[in-house]
């Protein structure tokens, strides 16, 4: 049996998957909005935050709203080498009929996570695609303190359309974390402890899975919360 259902739990709680876990986003829904209306008015749009911020979630929620899906694209560029064509992408979600003849998709919704300075051909080739209607928008989402070089030519038709998502604060983290917990494991003060003990939102999550898993493995008895006092013993 899996650790977390001897909590009556259906799934592992402290998994940061921004493909499943929605409430990353949370504390920027009202720059979701943003990010729609901007997307649906055919823009290309930056999206920058720190380390957990939920950028990508952030996106993904994009994708999850606008229909039809079959005309969204997500790339995570961290997966490419630098001189990959974003001609090569487009026609990848084509059937091999359509790429034989070049095909290309149109008004494809395209999401780049983890931009960086990739081959200036690969934006050059973005913006020949966007002009051209095959891409009808497109989110650029990078790390805040990322030196990311996109052309001018890119940049004119950003303009002022910058969505920047605020940090993971500590109440952020443990609301997020309570939620998932659904009165179960911890309660707010031992989140705080161990919040108090970790270095952000990663380590957070790492340490209660570790002390959840621990108390799992040693204990008979899960009617009750684990103590505090376990959880001080555990972090030292």
């Amino acid at each position: 049996m899996s650790w977390y259902k001897k909590f009556q739990l259906s799934r592992n709680p402290f998994l940061k998957n921004p493909k499943i876990n929605a409430d990353l986003i949370v504390k920027d829904i009202p720059k979701l909005k943003d990010l729609l209306y901007y997307v649906e008015s055919d823009s290309i749009v930056i999206v920058r935050g720190e380390k957990n911020s939920g950028k990508t979630r952030f996106a993904l929620e994009v994708l999850n709203t606008i229909k039809p899906k079959q005309k969204n694209l997500y790339i995570d560029l961290k997966h490419y080498n630098k001189n990959v064509d974003i001609e090569d992408i487009l026609l990848s979600v084509q059937p091999m009929h359509r790429r034989l003849l070049k095909l290309y998709p149109k008004n494809i919704v395209l999401i780049i996570d983890n931009a960086f300075n990739f081959n200036p051909k690969f934006y050059h080739r973005l913006q020949y695609f966007y002009d051209q209607e095959y891409i009808k928008s497109a989110v650029i989402i990078y790390k805040a303190d990322e030196l990311v070089e996109i052309p001018p030519s890119i940049m004119s038709r950003v303009g002022s359309k910058y969505i920047d998502l605020s940090n993971m604060t500590k109440d952020s983290a443990i609301k997020i974390v309570s939620n998932r917990l659904k009165g179960k494991i911890f309660n707010d003060e031992h989140l705080d402890v161990i919040y108090s003990k970790s270095k952000g939102f990663e380590d957070f999550l790492s340490n209660c899975e570790k002390i959840a898993v621990h108390y799992a493995n040693s204990r008979k008895d899960f009617s009750r919360k684990i103590d505090i006092h376990f959880i001080r013993r555990m972090l030292i």
